[in-house]
């Protein structure tokens, strides 16, 4: 029975040695960052978008959607901001867009069945 006992204590022993130099050898926790301020200061810059150059800080006159209604949902850019930005498309551009016409119908592939 002794013999039983001091067995148990050589394995507890063992088992403590064997776990510690793992637990030594773990890093360290980080530190926790600072705690935020218990008041908060407001933002010291102003809150609202910044104002449309265009517009030489202006208040648009209608609303935008009144303005889509009337442009029949177009929106044109102010005229005169860069005149030069302006290119005309090629005079031989007409008529080198491909219509693909839909499957099944005349000039389409009549073998191709829609999902």
């Amino acid at each position: 029975m002794p013999t039983r006992c001091w067995l148990m204590v050589r394995a507890a022993a063992l088992s403590v040695c064997l776990t510690a130099p793992a637990a030594l050898a773990q890093t360290p926790p980080k530190p926790l960052p600072p705690a935020p301020p218990e008041v908060m200061e407001p933002p010291t810059e102003h809150p609202s978008p910044p104002t449309d150059p265009s517009t030489d800080g202006a208040q648009p006159k209608e609303p935008l959607t009144k303005e889509l209604k009337e442009g029949e949902g177009v929106l044109e850019p102010p005229r005169g901001v860069d005149p030069g930005i302006e290119k005309k498309p090629p005079e031989d551009f007409e008529g080198k867009t491909p219509v693909i016409p839909p499957p099944g119908e005349p000039g389409g592939q009549p073998d191709v069945q829609p999902k």
